[in-house]
């Protein structure tokens, strides 16, 4: 195996000898096409094996993944050995599993955030930036005064600063709107709310929020009280783009030039009858998609209302 022009055992062994091992980070390979996971997999497997044949030589991979994703990768390269008993090892439901175990020798499963870390993060992510440390201007040097006169001391009474205008307790929150109580408190919920939280989903939750607030902002000015119901508003449709992205073309669907699927899914979440009509006019697979539908179908019950209706026809 060769390592920049160098043989990668003799690379190895060097670092042996130093006192030190090679370890490859390997990172977002869930996100590569199911041949060049495959690929990746397949090099490092002949990687460790051909460092194992050495004695004293060793290397570790650490790898972060999304072992189901990887796992379907690897049954669509390996689709032949899909119904060979032989390709699968005890419970696993698949070859790609097994490749799996076969390969990852420490897994370490990554813990959900527990509900009150999501409110510190939330915290943490829409903190203001720190301003850097201002460097004091230097003072120049004292002019000295002329010779021919002599120097004056002024005296007097110096005037008492101005104090800074009174700032309206209500405004005091909004330096950044993200961190106002009401706001910040409603992404907290929302995030505790979804199954299967992580900081990774918070931050996309969060950034498109933000794409939203600043969009709107940038318009015509609302009053206060209005603005706040703005941004909790767009954290529930941040909320609807990011978790459930495989619905999104029904449910921005034209069924007419005033309504479109989320218009009528939220005029029949109440009602079953109703609500199964409307997810068969919207060609949505039930079976596929029966987790999703029951989330959306919950947070249009809590929180729908004619404004964020209003908020998602004027975004899309």
């Amino acid at each position: 195996m060769d390592f920049g022009g160098h043989d990668i055992g003799e690379v190895i062994g060097d670092l042996s000898r130093a006192g030190y091992e090679l370890v490859v980070f390997v990172d977002d390979i869930d996100r590569c096409r199911p041949g060049t996971a495959a690929e990746v997999f397949e090099a490092i497997n002949l990687f460790l094996s051909g460092v194992t044949t050495r004695q004293g030589l060793r290397a570790r991979f650490v790898v972060a993944l999304d072992p189901e994703i990887i796992a379907a990768h690897l049954d669509n390269v390996y689709a032949a050995l899909g119904g060979s008993g032989v390709a699968r090892y005890g419970d696993d439901p698949s070859p790609g599993w097994a490749f799996l175990r076969k390969l990852v020798q420490l897994p370490v499963v990554l813990p959900q955030i527990p509900e009150p870390a999501v409110g510190e993060f939330v915290d943490r992510i829409t903190a203001p930036a720190p301003r850097p440390a201002s460097v004091p201007p230097t003072a120049a040097p004292p002019v000295p005064a002329p010779r021919s006169k002599p120097a004056v001391e002024l005296r007097g009474t110096r005037s008492a600063p101005v104090p800074p205008a009174a700032i309206p307790v209500e405004t005091v929150p909004w330096r950044t709107i993200e961190r106002h109580p009401e706001v910040s408190s409603l992404i907290a919920r929302r995030l505790a709310a979804q199954p299967n939280r992580s900081l990774r989903e918070a931050k996309r939750l969060l950034n498109v929020w933000q794409l939203y607030e600043r969009l709107l902002a940038s318009g015509e000015p609302v009053p206060p009280d209005q603005a706040i119901r703005r941004a909790r508003h767009l954290v529930l449709v941040a909320e609807i783009v990011t978790r459930w992205p495989a619905l999104q073309r029904p449910l921005h669907r034209y069924l007419d030039p005033t309504a479109r699927g989320l218009d009528l899914l939220a005029k029949t979440a109440a009602a079953d009858a109703a609500w199964a009509e409307a997810v068969e006019r919207l060609g949505i697979d039930v079976d596929v998609h029966a987790h999703a539908l029951a989330g959306l179908r919950q947070l249009l019950r809590d929180h729908c209302d004619a404004e964020l209706l209003k908020l998602t026809r004027a975004l899309f």
